[in-house]
Order: structure tokens, then C-alpha cells, then sequence
């Protein structure tokens, strides 16, 4: 409803938005198994750790938070500046989710609303839209750095590529040599995955499942070197101004 009504959808936050955000913000309900507990039902997922440690994560909670982190980003987009009033209050809870290990969704989410929340702020003006970029580009960058799902990544990317059009000159000399470094960081680890892509073609254990998990893993390194390609042009451009 609120992509067809766009801005028309404006009165109707005030008795939508309590509700979503509440579920935004809940914990998940984690709990501790013993290591031989094997009557775990479905409404869990089990995660081991080295260790041997076995918890669980009620999976009801974690889908109503991402389903919650995506109506946010939905509103942000659809309501455009009039969602700046929520600024306050969903601006920090997307920076901070960023590291949300819990859920690859919750993550995505996060990095798609920083675009739309920057264009939310623009009509403040300059000031306003500095501070705001201020707090969003070194978390994730941050997180670019340590992020282990590589269609997340690619999410961090595209939102890193969205926000540098948006925010312009306050790409300045420190932002660029961090995104610089983290271009340099993600293209040598693309080539490190590439030569273990052929190493494993070689393994004696090659047969066409693991063929198909290789090729799977080459598609997303390649849509990831895609989104690194995209803002080192960014960065010549923006060097060539300089």
C-alpha cells in the first residue's frame, strides 16, 4: 500500500509505525542446549560453535524482525522527505543493525535504508545531510571489512555507491582513502577466492555438486567485483576533481 500511495501514505505511520519499529527492536530469544539435546523442534535453529556449545534462536522472532527492517526501508523509500520525523529514532537502529549477525536479511535491510534516510535529511539542508553521512560511512565501511555473507556484501556496496551520489562533497579526503582501502582489501580477497575456485577443480573429491556449488560461488564473486568496479570508477571520477 504505502509504494502505491507514496507520500499519500504519510497519515497512516503514526499507527503503523509503533508496531513495526517495537518489532524491530526486539531481542531474539536465544537459548543454550545441552550438547546431546536432540529433540529441538522446528521453531529453533541450532548452531554449534567449535566448542561444541549448542544454542538456538527462536525463528519467529528473527523473520518478524526482518520482515519489520524491510517494511522500514519500504517506508523510507515510498514516504520520501515527509519520513524525515523518524529520523531519530530509525536512523541509529540501521547503523547499529548493520552487524546484526543473527539474520543476513536484517543486514541487507539496513544497508538499503541509508540511502533513502540520506535523501530523507536533504531537504534540511547541507548541514544536516553532512551529519547524518557522518555517522553512517565509517560504520559501514566497517562492516565491509568483516561481512561474510557476499550477497550481503554486495548490498554494502550498492548502498555505499547510492550514498556517495547523494551526499557528493562530503566525500572528502578521509572517506575516500577509507573507501580506497576497503576497494583494495575486497579485491585481493576476490582474487585469493578465485585461485581456490580452480584449486578446488583440481581436489580429488571433484564431481558435479561441488561443480555447481564452485559456479555458484564464482557468480557471486563476480557480482561483488561488479559493485567493487562500480565505485573505483566513483573514486577516479571523484579524484580526477581534486
Amino acid at each position: 500500500m504505502c509504494k502505491i500511495l507514496g507520500k499519500d501514505f504519510l497519515p497512516y505511520l503514526p499507527v503503523v509505525m509503533p508496531p513495526i519499529l517495537a518489532a524491530a527492536k526486539v531481542e531474539p530469544e536465544v537459548a543454550v542446549f545441552d550438547e546431546d539435546e536432540n529433540d529441538v523442534n522446528n521453531e529453533w535453529e541450532c548452531i554449534t560453535l567449535a566448542d561444541q556449545t549448542k544454542f538456538g534462536i527462536k525463528t519467529a522472532s528473527l523473520e518478524d524482525k526482518s520482515t519489520a527492517f524491510q517494511l522500514l526501508v519500504c517506508y523510507a523509500r515510498d514516504v520520501g522527505e515527509e519520513f524525515v520525523s523518524y529520523l531519530d529514532e530509525v536512523a541509529p537502529l540501521m547503523v547499529n543493525h548493520l552487524k546484526f549477525i543473527l539474520h543476513e536479511g536484517v543486514r541487507t535491510a539496513a544497508a538499503d535504508s541509508l540511502p533513502y534516510l540520506l535523501t530523507c535529511v536533504k531537504s534540511k539542508g547541507p548541514v544536516f545531510l553532512q551529519q547524518l553521512w557522518a555517522t553512517f560511512w565509517p560504520k559501514l565501511i566497517e562492516c565491509m571489512r568483516t561481512e561474510p555473507d557476499k550477497d550481503v556484501l554486495v548490498s554494502f556496496f550498492q548502498s555505499l555507491c547510492a550514498c556517495v551520489e547523494i551526499v557528493e562533497d562530503g566525500v572528502d579526503g578521509e572517506v575516500m582513502g577509507a573507501i580506497t582501502r576497503i576497494l583494495h582489501d575486497r579485491l585481493q580477497e576476490h582474487f585469493k577466492s578465485e585461485n581456490d575456485i580452480k584449486e578446488k577443480r583440481k581436489d580429488e573429491d571433484y564431481d558435479e555438486g561441488v561443480e555447481e556449488d564452485l559456479a555458484m560461488e564464482g557468480e557471486t564473486n563476480e557480482l561483488v567485483l561488479n559493485q567493487v568496479n562500480k565505485q573505483n570508477e566513483y573514486s577516479i571520477y571523484k579524484s580526477s576533481m581534486n
